[in-house]
């Protein structure tokens, strides 16, 4: 069975998501709560949204190539699926790691997450439940 180190999850909970929105930046930390989120959200009529990427499968690093490809196919499963979009960037706080091209997701639902995340091989995704924007970050494998 697949597990999480609890260094990778400290990783996940310390790492900055930003969303690319008309040229603001918005910075989104586990555990907070982001005013302008609520905004975006609720200017865009959204009660859920999820930062979502298909980078590094199970943190296992890829190519430029196999990203930008992975990406890509989530970029077009999320459109099939007509859920809106925003560009978003995932960057761990230590700056160890490459900063990670990733999506705002709006107005989907929990278990649409979900099995995006599982699809793309993802440890982890960000959710923001309701238009108050409190930012958690959903596990999809228990800790090691």
């Amino acid at each position: 069975m697949r597990t999480i180190s609890s260094e990778l999850i400290r990783a996940y909970r310390e790492a900055h998501y930003i969303v690319l929105d008309e040229g603001t930046e918005i910075r989104l930390k586990v555990g907070t709560v982001n005013l302008e989120l609520a905004r975006l959200m609720s200017n865009k009529n959204a009660s859920t949204a999820s930062v979502l990427t298909a980078y590094n499968p199970y943190s296992e690093v890829k190519t430029k190539q196999d990203n930008k490809l992975a990406q890509t196919q989530l970029r077009k499963r999320l459109k099939e699926m007509g859920i809106a979009t925003l560009d978003a960037i995932g960057r761990d706080a230590m700056e160890q790691w490459e900063p990670e091209p990733s999506v705002l997701a709006l107005d989907l639902t929990l278990k649409e997450a979900e099995t995006i995340a599982d699809e793309f091989g993802q440890n982890a995704f960000i959710w923001i439940p309701k238009q108050d924007a409190v930012i958690e970050l959903c596990l999809r494998y228990p800790l090691a």
